[in-house]
């Protein structure tokens, strides 16, 4: 199913269950700006709306005798800055089907077709994001730069002088900050990948709140909030990297399957987009939760419930159920319905990115279920959060895992532990959650945050799975706590 520009309408979902005590789930917003636009920080890139990032291109001088930069960037670039400008901003696929595209020989890697168009998916049609594209060629020879703070403040400078670009248009919240900023090296910099811890071959982490030595980052009057830093768009379009960096600028972590501290210091246990490495799949719900992008259905009456879901790769829906019942703890039990449509096309057994070599895991025909047990931040439903900057890792939620109910580390060959759950599995107070990595656990020093040690005393029940008509239906059971 591809998504149309009619998604656009989407504001909130319904439900068919009964007694389950859906409803909207409030939390504040502090910087609404133009059109609705709506950041999570007054610094981080807006996540609702139509905000514009700035992205420099980055070339340098032809210089015969540095050796350095000619041998790691031996073959002529394969794409030029207006396909770059396509990968970060076309929209023009969005009512096809999302699935791998050809590329040109050489690109090897796997992304989805652009960055505005995987966030038009995956928010349902709100979140629209444009910008501008500006090509800049450094004074000196590649080998002259050392680190990436020297390109940054050239660039910075260069654009100052020379660009007639308004740069307040690219601050859509009224903050005072840009929305956003790419700084995009055509090749490979070995010098700028040395010296930069955060700098990992083809992409860095991001840097926040604009400071490298040197001082806080400016354009005019606008102040450069957050930014990231990529390399080889040139050889790659990494569509994927631009996709989950800019996460970042928008104010979330990692969930890296393997390692994801401070969130699980053993990782979720699943793959999304928003992996360390080997980033594919779309962004789980409890983020698009945390972006407004989902009022999601809540199940918190005691006693058995019957679910119906459509999927959350097509459709602003998922569920939470409560345990005990109890709407004040934090632990959260969220269960998607997954099909491989939509920015979760690589879960299809069949496509593309399953011949390039990659163990990503697949989905059965007609999709299934994943759940995950969130433990969410008392401050993200409070004025507060917003009071926040991005830079002081402030989270919507403490801790997340997704939930196996056997140990997927059974079979050796299977390095993506992703597990679903299908017609015939069930979940249980006594299923482990992610049984292959070791618990961690941490309450607060006020002791205001709940954490189930275990899940026995969850008082949960998930069964009779039944996938059928484009939905996932089943039945949850909520015991009250002994």
């Amino acid at each position: 199913m591809s998504i149309l520009l009619t998604l656009a309408i989407f504001s909130g979902c319904s439900t068919d269950s009964a007694d389950a005590g859906a409803g909207e789930s409030q939390f504040p917003r502090q910087f609404i700006g133009q059109d609705g636009t709506y950041g999570l920080f007054a610094n981080s890139t807006p996540v609702v709306g139509a905000p514009r990032l700035l992205v420099f291109i980055i070339d340098f001088p032809d210089c015969a005798d540095d050796e350095s930069w000619n041998n790691m960037n031996p073959d002529p670039f394969i794409y030029s800055a207006d396909d770059i400008e396509r990968h970060f901003f076309s929209l023009d696929r969005i009512n096809e089907s999302a699935a791998l595209y050809a590329r040109p020989p050489g690109d090897y890697t796997v992304a989805h077709y652009s960055l505005r168009d995987f966030f038009y998916r995956s928010s349902y049609g709100q979140l629209d994001v444009t910008g501008e594209v500006v090509t800049v060629t450094m004074r000196n020879c590649a080998s002259e730069y050392y680190c990436w703070d020297p390109i940054i403040h050239e660039v910075l400078e260069v654009a100052e002088a020379e660009s007639a670009l308004d740069w307040t248009a690219f601050d859509t919240t009224g903050t005072g900050y840009m929305d956003g900023v790419f700084f995009a090296l055509r090749g490979f910099h070995p010098n700028a990948w040395g010296n930069l811890a955060f700098l990992n071959q083809h992409k860095d982490g991001t840097v926040i709140d604009g400071e490298v030595t040197g001082g806080a980052l400016t354009l005019g009057e606008m102040a450069i909030g957050v930014y990231s830093t990529v390399q080889r768009v040139g050889y790659e379009s990494n569509v994927n990297v631009l996709i989950h960096e800019t996460v970042h600028l928008m104010g979330l972590l990692d969930f890296d399957i393997h390692a994801g501290p401070p969130l699980n210091p053993h990782g979720p246990g699943a793959t999304t987009v928003m992996n360390g490495w080997a980033t594919i799949g779309d962004l789980p719900g409890i983020m698009k939760y945390a972006f407004g992008w989902i009022d999601p259905i809540h199940i918190y009456g005691v006693g058995e419930t019957q679910v119906t879901l459509r999927s959350l790769s097509d459709y602003p829906q998922f569920a939470v159920i409560h345990p005990h019942g109890d709407l004040d703890n934090p632990n959260w039990f969220i269960v998607e319905y997954l099909t491989s449509t939509n920015n979760n096309f690589g879960l299809d057994e069949t496509s593309n990115i399953h011949y390039l070599g990659y163990l990503y895991p697949v989905l059965r025909p007609g999709g299934g279920l994943r759940i995950w047990r969130v433990s969410m931040n008392p401050l993200f439903f409070t004025a507060d959060f917003g009071l926040s900057r991005w830079g002081d890792y402030v989270q919507p939620y403490v801790f997340i895992e997704a939930i196996h109910h056997h140990s997927v580390w059974d079979d050796p060959e299977i390095f993506f532990p992703d597990h679903f759950f299908y017609p015939g599995d069930s979940l249980t107070p006594y299923t482990e959650p992610s049984s292959n990595y070791a618990r961690s656990f941490s309450i607060s020093d006020d002791g205001s945050l709940k954490f189930i040690e275990t899940l026995s005393c969850s008082g949960i029940y998930l069964e009779n799975i039944q996938i059928k008509d484009d939905t996932a239906q089943f039945t949850v059971t909520i015991r009250e706590n002994d």
